[in-house]
């Protein structure tokens, strides 16, 4: 059974997910295990938000768009019967030139359809 409800908002910076019959924990659980697979590593982490990160931020400043780095932050909220995801692009991908910001944006989608397999 999929939990994914609707996407409320979507724009160059920021995703937002609603999901239904699911708890926040186990959605955090959930967003964790398709980012940790993808290859993230956790940056930070607090009770409010997660960042999450893939790459080498210095070695993609030296080589450009030859090296991939993508950073997102992602919050889980919890709003009556209903948990709101948001997924903030932590980076723009100048450091890659147009294709860095390309490879950036290809990843947020590519996030977005995994996300909504919940």
């Amino acid at each position: 059974m999929s939990h994914f409800l609707s996407t409320e908002h979507q724009n160059k910076d920021v995703l937002v997910n609603v999901y239904q019959n699911i708890d926040k924990i186990t959605l955090d659980e959930k967003v964790s295990d398709i980012f940790i697979s993808s290859g993230y590593k956790v940056k930070q982490s607090s009770a409010e938000q997660i960042t999450y990160e893939k790459g080498n931020y210095t070695v993609r400043i030296l080589l450009g768009a030859f090296v991939k780095y993508y950073k997102f932050t992602v919050n889980t909220a919890v709003e009556s019967n209903h948990v709101r995801l948001s997924i903030v692009r932590a980076t723009t991908g100048m450091s890659g030139g147009v294709i860095g910001m390309n490879q950036v944006k290809k990843e947020q989608g590519r996030l977005s359809v995994e996300l909504q397999k919940i």
